[in-house]
């Protein structure tokens, strides 16, 4: 997913993967520090992440770490939430719902079952 920050103004990238039918968080990839950017290596879930200084900016891996599925609230044109889908294809998400709306990335039919909660625009995403 590709989107910009809105404090820093300046492009974030994540990348995740689906193994054995489970979201995956594979790494992270940003140019500046801001608000909810890791600024060194984070305990998570079980899994230590690895935070890299690069020559473009920085790299944080989190190793494959399992996710239930990803929660994103929708931001507007400034933000510009996209999913870079294999094969190139790319999904903006304010092409499937307004500004503000609360997303939920997972995989269908992947992952572990959630308690019953107010109603939320899903999406699938897989392999």
């Amino acid at each position: 997913m590709v989107h910009t920050h809105s404090i820093s103004k300046r492009p974030v990238e994540e990348e995740f993967s689906v193994r054995g039918g489970v979201l995956c968080m594979e790494e992270m990839r940003f140019d500046t520090f801001g608000a909810n950017l890791p600024v060194g290596p984070e305990h998570v879930g079980g899994t230590t992440t690895e935070f890299l200084r690069e020559e473009d900016g920085y790299r944080v891996l989190h190793h494959g770490r399992p996710l239930v599925a990803v929660e994103v609230m929708v931001g507007g044109p400034e933000v510009d939430h996209t999913l870079a889908l294999p094969g190139g294809r790319r999904v903006r998400l304010l092409d499937l719902a307004v500004r503000g709306t609360r997303v939920e990335l997972r995989v269908r039919g992947g992952g572990r079952p959630r308690p019953a909660r107010a109603p939320e625009t899903k999406m699938g995403m897989g392999r």
